[in-house]
């Protein structure tokens, strides 16, 4: 930004050396400066609306352009022991033997006395206080039998004049270049504060709540129009008294400014409006000056509340489900719900352990949202589709330049992005042993660095886990960390599978149904009894996910038809004939491993289709063909 300089000298030889200092000052480019040479009995022609940042003079010139233009940054060059004692030598070799009068404003005069009587020089010093007095001081001085004067531009006028023998003190180029260092940085603080000011009143005006400032007399020095808006008044709140403007923060202002303690989030009414309001007290050397009040309308605070639920959600950043979303009737989910309602009501860590397809994440939102987090991000990752270097960034986030190809500015982390609100870590079982090290240290200190990055940032998350593995048998193994499973373990949820719940298969047949029938474009309005019982005996591995798909096949293959039948389903599961038959008893890995051949040679051992007639996912599929060794 370019400073704009005004120089005024009274004197050309000044104004010479003034020129040559601006033209080799370092931050020459960004000067532009004019100068002018005039004497101090001349500035009254001086324009009372100069287009400058900072005014350079000498002197009584300085005083005087101070006095009539008092709102203008004024730099005096200063007079400095050196010019005064290059001076009165120059006098002592120009009038030897003669009486010296040094007549002026000079704080150096009081160091140099005791140094020219230990020379033996003759010299009075006079000290004029106004350029007015100037006159009586040479008076003085003369009186006293002074006979050659040694003083500034004006002593010299006044002294040619009265025809007195004088001499000039000239200031040096060090003091020049001095007042030119000192007025810039005069402009640059002045920009400073002026910038902060600016900022103190766009945030004042700007700001969603009320802000007043009472000092301790009860006035409000500081109000914005907000404050104003919501106090319903007419009247400028500047100046009044706050038991007459605002009578309802009378109180909260008496009771912070005798204990200096902050209130925050208190519920106060003015008539019908309820307010959230926050005080704080402000001292000074421990002295009670005033009170801070910020204040809002709780009406306008909701309706916030909603819109910024609204971006979250349009962000994909919130959850859409709640416990009102979850269809059973069997007491065994009943318990897993009541339990899953009581972990909303803390902050610690989930984990929910269950096959695929039983509806975990479904609980994991749910529970978010009947938090206290409600409000906050719910934000989600699978951990088994990423690689540890891609997971890491993935959560942590990385800067600018931390990767070729990666984004320009870098990319916030889910860590940060779950601030405030939830973290859900599906398949937790498939993070890399590695990576697991980091991930416990960002729980246990609540803090969080991105990739490329030095800076540390605090988090406030919850986080909820889910796996369809036991973590504490894979950690025995070596797969898993025991330290993470005991940090994320804090509370365990276990959801049943849907072939120990058949009680919820008709309520999520006829939701199934309701849902798929409109996408499908099906008549279909609900399965047979026979129907219903064949897939109350179903295994159904893929639980609820396969429950949904083979609703949605049913749906298109016999779209005609209002009635699903018994020998419908069978057609559709590649069933025998003839009544369900009771499965033999067999342990849950014997009934999956036989299932997962079944599928898979049903479906010519085409692992997409088998996933998906499972209602699992591939990468699911592929660990369990793995475990059972059929891949």
């Amino acid at each position: 930004m370019i400073t704009k300089l005004e120089f005024f000298a009274p004197y050309p030889e000044l104004q010479k050396m003034a020129i040559e200092a601006l033209n080799q000052h370092s931050t020459q480019e960004k000067l532009q400066y004019n100068s002018t040479v005039i004497a101090v009995n001349n500035t009254d022609q001086i324009p009372p609306t100069l287009q400058c940042d900072v005014v350079i003079a000498r002197g009584y010139t300085a005083q005087r352009i101070k006095s009539l233009m008092p709102y203008m940054p004024c730099v005096e060059i200063p007079i400095t022991i050196y010019d005064v004692s290059r001076a009165l030598a120059k006098c002592r070799r120009m009038f030897p033997q003669q009486k010296i009068g040094l007549v002026g404003r000079y704080d150096a005069i009081q160091f140099l006395m005791e140094f020219f009587r230990e020379k033996r020089w003759d010299i009075l010093f006079c000290y004029p206080e106004q350029m007015d007095d100037l006159e009586s001081a040479i008076d003085r001085a003369l009186s006293d039998g002074c006979q050659v004067l040694v003083g500034g531009y004006s002593l010299n006028l006044i002294a040619s004049r009265r025809r007195v023998p004088s001499v000039l003190i000239s200031a040096g180029r060090e003091a020049v270049e001095q007042a030119i260092d000192e007025a810039i940085k005069l402009v640059h603080v002045i920009r400073q504060e002026r910038e902060k000011n600016e900022l103190f009143k766009i945030t004042l005006q700007l700001s969603e709540d009320g802000i007043v400032y009472v000092d301790n007399n009860g006035r409000i020095t500081i109000a914005n129009e907000r404050a104003k808006r919501l106090a319903k008044t007419p009247e400028d709140l500047l100046e009044q008294q706050v038991q007459q403007a605002l009578p309802f923060l009378s109180s909260y202002w008496q009771a912070v400014l005798q204990s200096l303690k902050q209130v925050t989030n208190d519920i106060c009414k003015n008539g019908n409006e309820v307010f959230s309001v926050n005080c704080y007290p402000v001292s000074v050397e421990n002295q009670a000056a005033g009170v801070l009040f910020f204040f809002r309308n709780v009406t306008d605070v909701m309706r916030q509340q909603k819109v910024l639920h609204k971006k979250l959600f349009e962000q994909g950043l919130t959850a859409r489900y709640s416990f009102e979303h979850i269809l059973y009737a069997s007491p065994r989910m009943e318990q897993t719900v009541a339990l899953a309602r009581s972990y909303a009501k803390v902050n610690s860590n989930v984990l929910i352990q269950g096959e695929t397809g039983t509806g975990k994440e479904l609980l994991a939102q749910s529970i978010h949202s009947d938090s206290e987090r409600f409000m906050g991000p719910f934000v989600a990752i699978n951990c088994s589709t990423f690689t540890e270097n891609l997971l890491e960034s993935e959560l942590f986030g990385y800067s600018e330049g931390t990767f070729t190809g990666g984004l320009r500015g870098g990319k916030i982390g889910l860590f940060e992005l779950a601030d405030g609100g939830t973290l859900f870590l599906d398949e937790v079982s498939e993070i890399p042993l590695n990576f697991q090290g980091k991930l416990l240290r960002v729980l246990q200190e609540r803090e969080v660095r991105r990739l490329g990055d030095n800076r540390i940032r605090k988090i406030d998350v919850r986080i909820i886990s889910a796996t369809n593995r036991d973590l504490l048998e894979l950690s025995l193994q070596g797969g898993f960390r025991k330290d993470l499973l005991y940090r994320l373990e804090v509370l365990k949820l276990t959801v049943p599978p849907l072939r120990e719940r058949q009680e919820d298969i008709p309520l999520l047949l006829s939701n199934f149904i309701e849902h798929y029938r409109r996408q499908c474009h099906s008549r279909v309005q609900q399965f047979s009894p026979e129907a219903v019982k064949l897939l109350q005996r179903h295994p159904f591995y893929g639980n609820v996910r396969e429950l949904g798909n083979l609703v949605e096949r049913l749906l298109v293959i016999y779209s005609a038809k209002e009635v699903i039948t018994g020998e419908d389903l069978q057609a559709a599961l590649e069933l025998p004939a003839g009544p369900p038959a009771s499965p033999p008893p067999a342990s849950p890995a014997t009934d999956e491993k036989a299932r997962l051949e079944e599928v898979l040679a049903g479906c010519r051992y085409n692992k997409t289709l088998a996933a998906k007639q499972l209602g699992v996912s591939r990468s699911t599929l592929w660990r369990k063909l793995k475990l059972y060794g059929l891949t």
